[in-house]
């Protein structure tokens, strides 16, 4: 049983931001502010890089330039500086560690910020102008960027590189490179596996998107078909890349593309226009895609496809432009550029979580009822109703429900009861909540649970397919899971067959339990892997079933009684005799009831009479006494080491046999009587 939600997220409210509360949009958008104004007055941000903790770098005007600038929750805009001498400061990327990469102008450098905020200056690789940048960095701290290596006539070539502490700067080289041209290169992000993506230069002279992993080098990925260019902006942890590829220099018709090894490159399409053009700027591990297409920020999802984000954001904050979607974390968080007028302002984006419902696992153990639970919160104006419905499709279709739509009130679970459910058909529960305000959320959907009519009888899992699943309803618990270690005993109520059922959940004794399983036959003995935790009630602990040795076959396909309708393995049984015979290696004591039946093991001169009672967790009565004993009857499995009469058939050594043994549960279970 899992639950389905939305992505689970948490919505930064930052300083000084406009905000809005839950509406029938996908998404939240707050703007995030900047550290100060231009002298013009005017305000400026752009938003680059977001890690999964939900801090949010880029840059913003401050006085007379720009800064590189860090937005935390609940925190102004904080100033990350610039190097000496330099006067503007631009942040690219940020890891989930707060470590941040950028550049600073004014003399380019390529800069590293701690998380304390300390300022570090890359350096340069050799060879070239001390100028360069950095565009990405992993969670190990890795950054990537480029970095001049050749200058000749006022013509700079940069290389790719790739920085880490106490190593330095790597020059990754180009896709081509001749005595005279040593080609040009760019790393634009790098994943937590040290794959590198960017563009390089190539034999062609066009500039192609490249792949470069330690010890193989750069892969030319090339570009969409009928596309002479290319670049590459991403790279995640599944090795899906993506970037833009594009016709000639001027960046005309350029389509933006997902590649990975397997398929090769794909496009992405773009939103309707003349030309239509589009550019993919990040990915995160679900494969949730964004960047823009003509002028306007847009998501590509598996399940939707391409969308425009100016479509999905609450009406309170669409008189902005949503115009670059630049990253994207992996709860579903983008940052990106709005646009009002000409006011510029970075976003922040957070999905509008659906209400997370549960329903009773993955089978219900009844064809007329069904019953979920879910949970929804809006901080800012609280939830002032449910509605839920059931039908048989993972989506809400909006018709052909099981149950129509009806409401819950304040209330957080639901039981539907006089049901027809189909057996083997798989339902869904669909809920939405409207908050004080009067909005509605999106519908969050349960994952499913499959109607499966419970067996009659328990008996009848004897006799299924093997790994069969199957439902039971209304069985009692006849040992508990803390008597034995990791499993439990059940009966019918009929005290008509037993069952080990192999469970880590509490069970006591006399619970009234159903469940979905599977059953196996283990060295003799009938056994239920439970599929997902039973239901459990609180009930009476049955009696034990007094019963004769002679009622006990050694043989697992004789052991139904058609005369009692009786199958005795798994009950809960009670026996009496006199203790003829005490095993202390197999922690054994044999009991004989008077019909003086053996059970093989034993030498064919001296046998052992009685049946076997397992005394592992208790202290055995001596030799000679008469008990009475209630326990489990089980099963082992043993081999006849020689030939001999057992029950009054005769078995060759080596046979393999399955010998019945009552389990006490515990010490009181054992009454010696004389």
């Amino acid at each position: 049983m899992k639950k389905i939600s939305a992505l689970r997220v948490a919505c930064l409210l930052l300083v000084g931001l406009e905000s809005s509360a839950i509406a029938s949009s996908d998404y939240t958008m707050s703007l995030l502010g900047s550290l100060g104004a231009y002298p013009s007055g005017r305000y400026y941000s752009h938003a680059r890089s977001i890690n999964d903790v939900g801090e949010v770098v880029g840059y913003s005007s401050a006085g007379t330039g720009y800064h590189a600038t860090l937005w935390r929750a609940g925190q102004a805009p904080i100033d990350l500086g610039t190097l000496p001498g330099t006067k503007h400061g631009f942040a690219c990327g940020i890891n989930d560690g707060g470590q941040v990469v950028g550049w600073t102008q004014e003399g380019y450098r390529a800069v590293l910020w701690e998380s304390n905020s300390t300022m570090i200056d890359l350096g340069d690789l050799p060879g070239g102008a001390s100028e360069g940048g950095a565009w990405g960095l992993n969670n190990s701290g890795q950054v990537v960027g480029s970095s001049i290596v050749h200058s000749t006539g006022g013509t700079n070539w940069g290389h790719a590189y790739l920085w880490q502490a106490g190593l330095g700067m790597v020059d990754l080289g180009s896709l081509y490179a001749s005595q005279a041209d040593p080609g040009a290169s760019t790393a634009r992000h790098i994943n937590d596996l040290s794959q590198v993506v960017g563009e390089s230069s190539t034999a062609s002279g066009y500039q192609h998107a490249f792949l470069w992993e330690a010890g193989k080098g750069m892969l030319d990925i090339g570009g969409l078909p009928g596309y002479s260019l290319s670049y590459a902006t991403s790279i995640n942890n599944k090795g899906q890349v993506v970037g833009s590829s594009y016709q000639n220099p001027s960046g005309d018709g350029r389509h933006a593309f997902i590649w990975n090894t397997t398929d090769g490159m794909r496009d992405l399409g773009a939103l309707p226009g003349t030309p239509a053009t589009s550019d993919a700027l990040d990915i995160n591990e679900s494969g949730q895609i964004v960047g823009y297409s003509n002028g306007r920020a847009v998501v590509w999802t598996v399940g939707c496809g391409l969308r425009d984000l100016n479509m999905l954001v609450q009406t309170s904050m669409q008189d902005w432009t949503l115009i670059s979607a630049e990253a994207i974390n992996n709860a579903g968080q983008i940052v990106g550029n709005a646009r009002r007028g000409d006011e510029f302002q970075a976003f922040l984006l957070t999905p509008v979580p659906l209400p997370s419902v549960t329903d009773d696992g993955v089978y219900a153990y009844s064809l007329t009822q069904l019953h979920a639970t879910w949970a929804y919160a809006d901080p800012v104006n609280g939830i002032s109703e449910y509605q839920y419905a059931i039908g048989s499709s993972p989506t809400d279709l909006g018709t052909g429900y099981t149950v129509a739509w009806k409401s819950a009130g304040a209330a957080i679970e639901a039981t539907e009861t006089g049901l027809t459910l189909l057996p083997g058909r798989e339902y869904y529960w669909y809920v939405k909540a409207k908050n004080g305000a009067g909005l509605w959320s999106k519908v969050g959907v349960s994952d499913g649970i499959t109607a499966m009519p419970p067996l009659a009888h328990l008996g009848d899992v004897k006799s299924l397919t093997p790994d069969s699943a199957f439902t039971l309803h209304g069985l009692v618990a006849s040992a508990s899971s803390t008597d034995f270690a990791g499993f439990a005993y059940v009966q019918d109520a009929s005290c008509a067959s037993g069952i080990r059922v192999n469970t880590t959940a509490t069970i006591n004794r006399g619970d009234i339990i159903s469940m979905a399983g599977r059953a196996r036959r283990v060295d003799g003995e009938w056994q239920i892997d439970l599929l997902q935790p039973p239901a459990v009630i609180a009930g009476v602990t049955p009696r034990p079933l007094l019963i004769s040795q002679r009622c006990i076959s050694v043989d697992p396909n004789e052991d139904l009684l058609p005369e009692l309708g009786l199958s005795p393995t798994g009950l809960l049984v009670t026996i009496s005799g006199k203790v003829t015979r005490i095993n202390t290696a197999d922690h054994v004591i044999y009991v004989n009831d008077g019909t003086n039946l053996a059970d093989g093991l034993g030498p064919s001169d001296n046998p052992y009479l009685g049946i076997r009672v397992g005394y592992r967790t208790v202290t055995p009565p001596a030799v000679n006494k008469r008990i009475t004993l209630t326990g489990i009857l089980s099963v082992e499995k043993t081999t006849l080491a020689l030939d001999a009469f057992v029950n009054g058939e005769y078995r060759l050594a080596g046979e393999t046999l399955y010998v019945p043994i009552v389990r006490p549960r515990n010490q009181a279970d054992i009454v010696v009587l004389l």
